[in-house]
């Protein structure tokens, strides 16, 4: 009895432990910022991640949900095709290859998957 009830409660404490990372990345002439801000309220849940994406005059926030049990520099790259534009390449839990392209306009900035 005692051994079943310490099973279940170590299974219910790996489950409620929540998880938070932080990931950046600035482009080669420094004007332009990534920032990742990933939260994950359960081992079983997804990463909830905040895409903040910055200049000196305006940011812009995107929102993503993506399966994985860490978000590290193994999961998460960024690729810097020019000062103004960037790659970010996730890889989930079940080994999909998300890329996400951030391009820093005049006006404004926008993300889309490719």
């Amino acid at each position: 009895m005692n051994r079943s009830l310490f099973v279940i409660l170590t299974l219910l404490f790996f489950i409620a432990c929540s998880s938070s990372s932080q990931l950046s990345s600035v482009s080669p002439d420094k004007t332009n910022r990534i920032e990742l801000k990933g939260t994950k309220a359960s081992s079983l849940d997804p990463w909830m991640i905040d895409v903040i994406a910055s200049d000196s005059s305006k940011s812009q926030t995107f929102k993503l949900e993506i399966f994985q049990s860490e978000l590290n520099q193994k999961t998460v790259q960024f690729t810097w095709n020019s000062d103004s534009e960037v790659i970010i390449t996730i890889i989930s839990q079940d080994n999909i290859i998300y890329h996400f392209k951030v391009i820093f306009n005049v006006t404004d900035i926008v993300m889309t998957e490719n």
